[in-house]
């Protein structure tokens, strides 16, 4: 039996690194006694992988991991034992049953939704934003010296204005192995083009992934 998992990340939980979020599953999965399988080999693991990974910081509404099980048990008794152990933080907002043929999320994913908020201290003018938006490319150099452009990245992007000193965004963007929106590199630009009137780092929430290779055939993970 093979299972998928769909998680949130909120609150202070939103600093933990890959790694750390991953021992907590784990030790939640033993506690709550869930019957995965093992690897073979001198040092077994868990047969579990992971969906996309999130930057240090930002939160999200959707998590994913897949889990292989030794015997099968229903999915709601999976449900009520791990949400006993999980931090109610990490609440588990979907489960489900995927074929064992079904190809690693990882592979998989190929978008993400994004809720991008950044802070503003000075009145802001649409003006500006409208130049920025309308500029043909977001030049930047990334973290291997590369020099990119950010625009290709970007499927969908909603502007929703300014609220409570906080400048919104609701962006789907590429992501995955191949091509990476990282939403850092979205506000770093954008602090660089507002002229002082945006504070970058900003606040950042993932609330979908997608697969699929063509803009009008994206496919949430949500729904199994």
């Amino acid at each position: 039996m093979r299972i998928r998992v769909k998680h949130a990340k909120l609150g202070e939980l939103v600093f933990l690194s890959q790694l750390d979020m991953v021992n907590t599953i784990l030790q939640a999965l033993r506690r709550a006694k869930i019957p995965f399988a093992l690897s073979e080999g001198f040092n077994p693991k868990p047969k579990i992988s992971y969906g996309l990974p999130l930057p240090v910081g930002a939160g999200s509404l959707a998590e994913y991991f897949d889990l292989v099980l030794e015997t099968r048990i229903s999915l709601g008794e999976i449900r009520e034992r791990l949400s006993k152990q999980l931090p109610y933080l990490l609440e588990i907002r979907d489960i489900w049953e995927i074929p064992s043929s079904e190809p690693a999320l990882q592979a998989s994913v190929s978008a993400a939704d994004y809720y991008i908020w950044l802070k503003t201290e000075t009145p802001y003018s649409d003006g500006l934003m409208e130049e920025f938006l309308n500029q043909e490319s977001w030049d930047f150099v990334d973290r291997r010296g590369r020099k990119k452009d950010l625009k290709e990245l970007v499927i969908k992007l909603d502007y929703l204005g300014v609220k409570q000193g906080l400048v919104g965004f609701k962006i789907t963007a590429a992501a995955g192995s191949k091509k990476n929106f990282r939403p850092a590199d979205f506000c770093e630009i954008l602090g660089k083009s507002a002229k002082g009137s945006i504070e970058p780092p900003g606040r950042i929430l993932r609330c979908e992934l997608y697969y699929g290779g063509e803009k009008e055939q994206l496919t949430p993970f949500s729904g199994g």
